[in-house]
This record gives C-alpha cells, sequence and structure tokens, in this order.
C-alpha cells in the first residue's frame, strides 16, 4: 500500500512538473524580445518580426516617391506578423530621432502638437480624427489613438513617443478598423513592455546638472587644494630668500 502511495506521488510530483515545463516553454514561444542597435528593445508577441532590412528599405524607397512633397520619411524599423506578406496590416513603423532632447517643460507642447499634426490635412486621407490620448510622466511616453480613412478604407492608427536622454522614439502602428478588437492590445504589449538602455533614459534638466557638478566638484576640489599648496611652497620660498638677503 505504501510502495503504491509513493509511486502515485511520485507520479503527481513528475506530471506537474512536465505541465510547469510546458508552461514555461509557451511563454517563452508566445514573446520574445527584438534588440535595436540604438539602445532599445521591444517584446515581440508571438508571430512578429522585423521586417528584413532589404524589404524595408525598398518599402521605402516606394513610397518615397509616391509622396516626394512629403520629404524624408525617417523610418528606421518595420514590425509587422511574420504569418503575413510584408507591410500588410497590421503593421509597426519605428523612428529614431536621435540628438533631438525635447526640455522637460517643453513636453507637454509637443506632445499637442502631434495631437494637431494628424488631424491636419494629409494627401489621400480623409475622415481624420483624435479618438484619445494619454501621456505618462513617469516613463515620458505618449500614446494616442487615431482613426481616419486611406482611399476609402477606415484605418487605425496608434502613436507612441518615448522622450530619451538624447532622443525621441517614434512608433506608429496601422491596421484596418475590422482587426481592432483582434490586434489593438498589441500595441499597448509592446509600449508597456520597451525598454531603454541607461544611456537613453531621460534625465531632468536639474538631474543633469546634478551630475555634471558631481563629476567637476572632486576636480575642482584638487584644484584648490593644489593651487593652496603652490601657494604655500612659493611664499616658505620667498620667506627663506627674504631671510637670507637680511
Amino acid at each position: 500500500m505504501r510502495q503504491w502511495i509513493r509511486r502515485k506521488a511520485i507520479w503527481i510530483a513528475v506530471s506537474s512538473l512536465i505541465v510547469l515545463l510546458n508552461l514555461l516553454v509557451c511563454s517563452t514561444a508566445r514573446a520574445e524580445y527584438q534588440e535595436f542597435p540604438d539602445g532599445f528593445s521591444l517584446r515581440l508577441p508571438q508571430g512578429w518580426t522585423r521586417v528584413p532590412e532589404d524589404v524595408f528599405r525598398e518599402k521605402m524607397q516606394h513610397l518615397q516617391k509616391a509622396y516626394p512633397k512629403s520629404g524624408s520619411l525617417g523610418y528606421d524599423y518595420a514590425l509587422q506578423l511574420e504569418s503575413r506578406d510584408w507591410f500588410q496590416y497590421p503593421y509597426m513603423l519605428i523612428s529614431v530621432w536621435e540628438d533631438y532632447r525635447v526640455k522637460l517643460s517643453k513636453i507637454p507642447e509637443m506632445n499637442e502638437k502631434f495631437q494637431r499634426k494628424f488631424q491636419g490635412k494629409q494627401k489621400g486621407v480623409t475622415r481624420n480624427r483624435l479618438v484619445t490620448s494619454s501621456y505618462d510622466p513617469k516613463r515620458r511616453i505618449f500614446q494616442a489613438e487615431y482613426r481616419f480613412e486611406l482611399s476609402g478604407n477606415p484605418i487605425v492608427l496608434f502613436k507612441g513617443l518615448c522622450y530619451m536622454n538624447q532622443g525621441v522614439l517614434s512608433f506608429s502602428y496601422y491596421l484596418r478598423e475590422g482587426m481592432y478588437g483582434k490586434y489593438a492590445h498589441t500595441f499597448e504589449e509592446m509600449m508597456d513592455s520597451l525598454r531603454l538602455s541607461a544611456a537613453n533614459l531621460y534625465q531632468a534638466e536639474s538631474s543633469r546638472e546634478g551630475r555634471i557638478r558631481d563629476a567637476v566638484l572632486p576636480y575642482g576640489k584638487i584644484l584648490i587644494a593644489t593651487g593652496i599648496i603652490a601657494l604655500l611652497i612659493g611664499i616658505y620660498f620667498w620667506s627663506k630668500r627674504y631671510n637670507s638677503g637680511n
């Protein structure tokens, strides 16, 4: 009897371990982080991938020719579902604005600017409107949802801005209105997963000044001490020469 109970307990333990391992494997398979060379990373949901560089560049060149008056498109990366043709909805375009620091006091103005920008007149776009917007002051992330029609097709645009220490990350997530229920949450999940390198984390002006002061202050103290010592040595030799002369 005891042997049977022992075997049953072992069987339950092994079964539980197998279930736990499967859960861990599935969890890992559902999402993995995509690292970008600009010092940030995103956790991609299952089935999502980065658009290959050659495909991405070819698409950007095509759009540039189609909209020559738009200037530089300024996109650096694209993400989308792996199971679909490239640049089929839903997909995300990412821009890295390097050396573009926005002061803390100017962030609300920048957010307001983007809210107005996507409600303005644009080629081929009609009935564009802002649905909702929000700003997380702790993470320095602005998010907005827009609706518009492109060639008669209702489109949803989720816009995200992440203010970095010396730049801005811009995320543009497009999907058809009919996909909203299935894929709208993907944008929020990826934005929640956004990780920045230590160098990219936003530092307020006061913090930056404090770091500079902390870095310079020790050297300032050394220079002052060196100056005092040099002065004392100079006084010593001057007094010695003066006394010998008398």
